[in-house]
């Protein structure tokens, strides 16, 4: 329901989804739960920076959040290129330069930590050096700092807030390909 200014009013006996929705977000609405995940407010509409020339790699292992990831740059112009799978992610690295890659921590048969490993060892691998950025819902505690040490240059929780995604998007990518 709208008010006069155009602000939408929800029943107390009526729980929203907002768009891009999360696997967790339907599921609290279904179970009549008052959780409601939002991107901050923001769309990928709000972007603030193009970059065609730059090249990111989003490695997860589910699909919706490699969609959602992809969506929420897409403005950006950027080349996305997505794997889902860290053998996917090592066959693309060897053949392929990216400027940023965006790793999921938790997948089967090898985690973050052993797949940036393995990208950054990689013989004759194309990434050796490029930023990893991590992504994951299990950010708490110690946790960061033991993500840190291993050697990922940043840690977006999941699910991803589309100005934190962004502001650490453009730490990494080149001056001169923006």
């Amino acid at each position: 329901v709208q008010d006069h200014l155009g602000a939408v009013q929800v029943p107390a006996n009526m729980r929203c989804l907002y768009k891009p929705f999360y696997t967790m977000s339907a599921a609290s609405a279904l179970n009549n739960e008052n959780i409601a995940f939002r991107l901050s407010g923001r769309n990928n509409s709000s972007i603030t920076f193009s970059a065609p020339k730059a090249r990111v790699l989003i490695v997860d292992d589910d699909d919706l959040n490699l969609i959602i990831t992809t969506k929420l740059l897409q403005e950006t112009k950027m080349s996305i290129d997505t794997a889902g799978s860290a053998e996917e992610c090592l066959r693309k690295t060897k053949k392929r330069y990216y400027n940023l890659v965006l790793m999921d921590y938790m997948m089967p048969n090898m985690d973050g930590g052993e797949l940036l490993r393995a990208v950054h060892k990689q013989e004759n691998g194309m990434c050796k050096d490029t930023p990893v950025v991590m992504l994951s819902a299990n950010v708490y505690g110690d946790k960061y700092k033991e993500y840190m040490q291993m050697g990922f240059q940043g840690i977006l929780e999941k699910p991803i807030d589309a100005a934190k995604l962004e502001e650490e998007v453009i730490k990494y990518i080149p001056d001169e390909l923006i």
